[in-house]
């Protein structure tokens, strides 16, 4: 929970990369939105973040969180991780969203790999 002592800009750029995998598979799971808010109210990403996040592009949000340590951008993938999977299953789509992200912060080798 390091993510609410996070700036504005770096908590609207964690916004923008979770409406991106909540969007990735075209399909918007009611569970994906209950962990949506749950993680915004946990994070303290209050309402601007969460109105700037939206207006973020994924390269905007990428460059954002690029220089953040290597712990903020670890527990960012956890969340990734857990709303992809919410609704049971991580599609294919999310699974491309979610490696394409994790190899733009630098963070692939740094995760657990599947078995």
């Amino acid at each position: 929970m390091a993510l609410k002592h996070l700036g504005l800009n770096k908590k609207a750029a964690f916004v923008s990369l979770m409406l991106e995998v909540i969007n990735a598979d075209d399909n918007i799971d009611a569970t994906e939105f209950i962990l949506f808010n749950d993680i915004n109210e946990l994070e303290r990403i209050g309402t601007d973040a969460f109105e700037l996040g939206k207006k973020f592009d994924l390269e905007l949000a990428l460059a954002t969180l690029k220089r953040c340590s290597s712990a903020v951008k670890c527990e960012i993938a956890t969340w990734l991780i857990c709303l992809a999977e919410s609704d049971g299953t991580i599609q294919a789509p999310e699974r491309v969203t979610l490696h394409m992200i994790f190899d733009r912060l630098g963070i692939l080798d740094e995760l657990p790999k599947e078995k």
